[in-house]
Formats: structure tokens, C-alpha cells, sequence
């Protein structure tokens, strides 16, 4: 029996995979850190071609940004390097993106210019990975660090489907009145303030997608009905 060897191609596909089933079983920034690992596992596979590795390479960037705040916020200038507003990349034309599938492109000066620049491009995403590598650190750290134990949980901020910032409330609303989160290494900082109604006006720091939202010990209670501000789809 002859053994065939999986692909480049099976090999990265296989991988991503592996990626999306780890990233399911966890919570916080999964998510996050998962577009980080399809983009290096798209990087580190050098023995495919380097174009059809940046364009796939760009694809996971720009979903990266619509669903994720490090991505969005942090890897700015990864976006600016990749995204030239017209559903493209800035110095490289479509033509030159698809000149790697004739099989006689070797021979092709503009598949070997365009090779060139398709590996320094992704080598640059290699560097820019991390700052935002260090903004999910830092989110991860607010998400996860203990409240003291005068702050009681209200609920969680979340991001509806305009990507709007709002809050779901876990049981009853809270009180009418401030509710806080805790950055990283900071004091209690105010998030919004709650209506009687339960609906929040977020602050100009509200923190980011999926914080905890408390309220303080001592806070005097104006309306406790049941009630939930629905977020919509999380992201």
C-alpha cells in the first residue's frame, strides 16, 4: 500500500480546526486568542505559497477586527497594512494576488514580485501580533481578577448586533444608580448608571466587551424589580 502524505494545505486546515475546538470549550478571550492562533498557524505554514497565505492571512485580520476589541483597537496598524478601503491590499493589485496559480508562475517576474511583497507582509503581521497579543493580556487580567467583597455582581457588559456596547443584568436590575468595574491594577471605576427602568448609560470608560459589572455595598437602593436590558448577540 502506497502512504500519501497529507497536503500543506490539510496540515494548516487541520490545524485551524483544532483551534476553533479548543477555543469552544473556554470563555473570556477565546475568542480573541483564537484569531491569534489561525494568524500564526496561517504564518507559520512556509511550505505553502506566501500569497495565497496572506490573503488568507488578511481575511482572519479583518474578521478578527469585527469581532474582537484588541483586534479592532490594538492591531490597527496591522489593518492599515492590509485593508486599502476598497476591499483590497495597498501595493498589490488583484491581478498580482492570483498570478501564484499558473503552474508556470516561477517564470512569472510579476508572481515573483508579487511573492516578495506577500512575505514581507507576512512577516509583518508576525511583529504586529503583539500588541494585540498584549491588549487581550490586559483585558484578560480585567475579566478575571477578583472583586473585593463589598462589590456584589449586577450582570456583564456585552456587545449587541450594531456592536453597541450594553448590559445584561444577571437576575434583577440592579439599584437605580452607578454601577462599577474593576480595571486592572486600578481603584473601582464607574461604568454607566442605571435608570429606574435598568437601562445603563455607559461612562466615557466603560471597559471592555464582557466585564463584570458591580454594584457597591452601601449604594441606597432605589429599584430592585426584576427585569434584563437584552444585549443581543454577544461578540
Amino acid at each position: 500500500m502506497q502512504s500519501v502524505e497529507p497536503s500543506p494545505q490539510s496540515r494548516l486546515a487541520e490545524t485551524l480546526r483544532a483551534a476553533v475546538i479548543e477555543a469552544g470549550q473556554k470563555a473570556g478571550t477565546a475568542v480573541d486568542r483564537l484569531f491569534g492562533s489561525m494568524i500564526e498557524a496561517v504564518i507559520a505554514a512556509d511550505d505553502m505559497d506566501p500569497i495565497p497565505r496572506l490573503v488568507t492571512a488578511r481575511k482572519l485580520l479583518l474578521m478578527a477586527a469585527e469581532y474582537s476589541r484588541p483586534w479592532r483597537e490594538a492591531g490597527r496598524p496591522l489593518m492599515a497594512l492590509f485593508d486599502d478601503g476598497q476591499g483590497g491590499i495597498p501595493g498589490v493589485t488583484i491581478d498580482q494576488i492570483w498570478s501564484f496559480v499558473p503552474p508556470s508562475r516561477e517564470q512569472d517576474a510579476n508572481y515573483r514580485v508579487t511573492k516578495e511583497k506577500a512575505a514581507k507582509l507576512l512577516t509583518a503581521i508576525k511583529r504586529g501580533i503583539a500588541e494585540v497579543k498584549a491588549a487581550i493580556d490586559r483585558e484578560e487580567a480585567v475579566l478575571t481578577a477578583p472583586p473585593p467583597e463589598f462589590a456584589l455582581l449586577a450582570g456583564r457588559l456585552a456587545r449587541n448586533d450594531a456592536g453597541d456596547l450594553v448590559a445584561v443584568w444577571r437576575g434583577p436590575k440592579p439599584v437605580q444608580g452607578p454601577v462599577w468595574w474593576f480595571p486592572a491594577s486600578a481603584s473601582a471605576a464607574v461604568a454607566g448608571t442605571v435608570d429606574a427602568e435598568g437601562r445603563i448609560q455607559l461612562g466615557p470608560n466603560p471597559g471592555p466587551s464582557g466585564t463584570p459589572l458591580f454594584m457597591i455595598a452601601g449604594q441606597p437602593s432605589k429599584s430592585n424589580n426584576a427585569g434584563k436590558q437584552s444585549a443581543g448577540r454577544e461578540k
